[in-house]
């Protein structure tokens, strides 16, 4: 008897990252429509590439369940401990549409990150459509310090950040806008 390996998609170079500031944020996280999208800044170029471009871990505690009548300790799911932290380049005294991360992430700033996913990685939102049917995950979010990595191997200049997550974590798939 044959394994029977399932289909996949490919992940490299099929993620979107968008930030709204807290002033545009989307009405309703767990409906967003393409509006919402087209509102965002994109910063999927400017994050590195990689789980350090955008590092949201989503773990849970286990709370233990143990029963007088099994010899087995059980668990019942906690309470989660979600972290996120971005890792972004940036040219100081260019053109600011190449530091659009550098202008946009700045500490303390309110907001919220959506990672859109299986977008193919030519995609052009203004030729091939909109984000419409797309799956996201949308983290309310407050910015922590933006610090210059030091010694970067490669001369692009880089920084890491964490992020305190505000808000509950939604997973949801994009709508249309009408």
């Amino acid at each position: 008897m044959g394994i029977t390996i399932p289909a996949v998609s490919s992940s490299d170079g099929t993620r979107r990252i968008l930030w709204w500031d807290e002033a545009d944020l989307p009405a309703d996280p767990e409906h967003i429509t393409v509006a919402d999208v087209l509102a965002a800044k994109d910063l999927s170029f400017h994050l590195v590439s990689g789980a350090d471009g955008f590092n949201l871990s989503r773990p849970q505690d286990q709370i233990p369940h143990n029963v007088q009548g099994s010899s087995q300790n059980f668990s019942l799911p906690g309470r989660e401990n979600p972290t996120l932290s971005v890792r972004w380049s940036f040219v100081k005294g260019t053109d600011p549409d190449d530091n659009l991360a550098l202008l946009t992430l700045t500490r303390n700033k309110r907001g919220a990150f959506a990672e859109i996913l299986d977008v193919p990685e030519d995609y052009e939102p203004d030729i091939d459509g909109d984000y419409e049917g797309y799956p996201y995950t949308y983290v309310p979010s407050r910015l922590g310090i933006p610090e210059t990595m030091r010694q970067e191997a490669n001369a692009v200049n880089r920084k890491n950040q964490p992020v305190s997550i505000s808000g509950r974590i939604v997973d949801g798939v994009i709508e249309s806008s009408s």
